[in-house]
Parts: structure tokens; C-alpha cells; sequence
């Protein structure tokens, strides 16, 4: 069975038809819905953090260190080490429990991702300097503080430039 042949001005027609209607409903498609303004329960001077504190006793309180390194294929390879802490993603969103939860981290202040183990690989980043900071978070969220202080760790990395290709003959 062979299937029949299509005109190309046909072809070409529904073409041009639907890449018009995709300009024209793309832009509404993949807008982002705005983003949540947390302004009116920061509770300390990171305003990257806009979870509220969760203070704990300093004489048992967890540790956190943190060490970035460049992949050798893309992004950042972030590697944490924690003490007195365990990652417990089975009890996320559930009632707190002494140094227990997972962890946030953060790229210039913006929220990248929940952390639920002492690895995590990030993407590749804009060339330049950046912050990369991580907090040690209760199962509800809530950001372990140390008089008023977030438990966390932070480093500055340098995304290079990226090499252009060559072109030539």
C-alpha cells in the first residue's frame, strides 16, 4: 500500500500555518507564572533563604562543609559533608526531628534544588564569578539556625568562558 502523494503547495501551506500559530502561542505557552514573593516572611538577613528558622541547641547541632569542583563533562559536581546531620528524604514535609531533614542549595541566592544526600551535581553556569551556598533544612523546611544564624556552607566558583568553535578551513 503506498500512500498518496501530498501537493507541495500543501505541504508548504500547513507548514507556514503552524509555525505562524507557533510565534503566536509560544510566547503564552512557556511564560514562567510569576514568581512568589516571599518578601513578607523573610526572617533574617539571607534573603535568599525564605524559609522561616528553626533554632537548635548549639552543643548538639549539626555541621555542614561543602566542596565544588568542575565536572569533566559539564556543571559542578557539589559534594557535602555533614555532621551530626542525617538526610532523611522519606519524612520530607513531616514532623521535625532533631538534626534531621535535607538540605537547599542556593546560586546567587536563588534556589537551585533540594538536596537530599551528600551529592549533587549542578548545570553548567553563566561565565563568571558565583555563590554557591547550602543550608541544612528540618523535614518542614525550616532553615537550623544557631542564634539566629542559618547552619550552612558557601563557595565562589568561576564558570569559564566557554571556547568558541573553530570555522576554519
Amino acid at each position: 500500500m503506498t500512500m498518496p502523494k501530498m501537493p507541495v503547495f500543501v505541504f508548504v501551506f500547513w507548514s507556514a500555518l503552524c509555525a505562524f500559530a507557533g510565534l503566536i502561542f509560544a510566547p503564552y505557552i512557556l511564560a514562567s507564572p510569576p514568581a512568589e514573593d516571599h518578601s513578607a516572611h523573610l526572617t533574617h538577613e539571607h534573603k535568599e533563604h525564605s524559609h522561616a528558622m528553626l533554632e537548635v541547641d548549639p552543643a548538639t547541632a549539626p555541621q555542614i562543609a561543602m566542596k565544588v569542583m568542575k565536572d569533566a563533562m559539564s556543571g559542578w559536581n557539589v559534594l557535602l559533608q555533614v555532621e551530626n546531620f542525617r538526610f532523611a528524604p522519606d519524612a520530607v514535609n513531616g514532623t521535625n526531628q532533631p538534626n534531621e531533614g535535607h538540605a537547599h542549595i542556593y546560586v546567587n541566592g536563588e534556589k537551585q534544588a533540594r538536596v537530599y544526600g551528600t551529592a549533587f551535581h549542578l548545570a553548567d553556569l553563566l561565565p563568571g564569578e558565583h555563590e554557591i551556598s547550602v543550608s541544612l533544612n528540618a523535614n518542614d523546611h525550616s532553615t537550623l539556625a544557631i542564634d539566629g544564624k542559618p547552619i550552612e556552607a558557601r563557595v565562589t566558583v568561576t564558570q569559564p568562558q566557554v571556547q568558541g568553535m573553530s570555522h576554519g578551513n
